[in-house]
């Protein structure tokens, strides 16, 4: 129960932190201080207004298609397995023996560049990674990362479940 409310506290503030980020975000990428580029698809866009038509582009339409639901739900198992595999199994303990009191910023900051080819997500993804490497070294368990990744990228399955199941 402790280390559930420890990651219930951590995930919450860096919730917090992360749409604050997203609302900053979106105005340097107004400003044009964060180019997007012109090619890019509308549903990884930061800019695009999602509407029944851009899903329907990027899906095929979602009533009643259950391949891109289960597609979905399964590129997110491997993504969020293997990233933690990755990045919270086998980097961080060794950045631990390697930077000890730095690992969480140096981990942190890595993980996001991680993820710079959507470099205009990198301000929102930082909070995430200190809030998400800051609880597993906390408890000591990969596991309060597993948790924390699924919730927030697994997030995105509901509204693709609500479609699916449109009548």
């Amino acid at each position: 129960l402790r280390d559930l409310l420890i990651v219930a506290g951590i995930f919450a503030a860096e919730m917090a932190v992360y749409f604050l980020m997203t609302r900053a975000s979106a105005w340097l990428i107004a400003q044009n201080v964060i180019p997007i580029p012109a090619n890019i698809p509308d549903f990884v866009n930061p800019q695009t207004i999602w509407s029944q038509e851009t899903i329907d582009a990027a899906t095929g339409g979602l009533k009643g298609n259950w391949p891109i639901f289960i597609l979905s739900a399964v590129l997110l198992v491997i993504n969020v397995v293997g990233e933690e595999f990755l990045w919270r199994g086998v980097v961080l303990p060794r950045q631990k023996l390697a930077f000890a009191t730095s690992t969480l910023m140096i981990h942190s900051v890595l993980w996001t560049l991680f993820h710079a080819y959507k470099y205009w997500d990198l301000l929102n993804l930082l909070p995430l990674s200190i809030g998400l490497t800051l609880a597993v070294l906390l408890l000591d368990n990969s596991s309060a990362g597993l948790l924390m990744h699924f919730i927030s990228n697994g997030s995105g399955l509901i509204p693709i479940l609500l479609g699916v199941l449109d009548k």
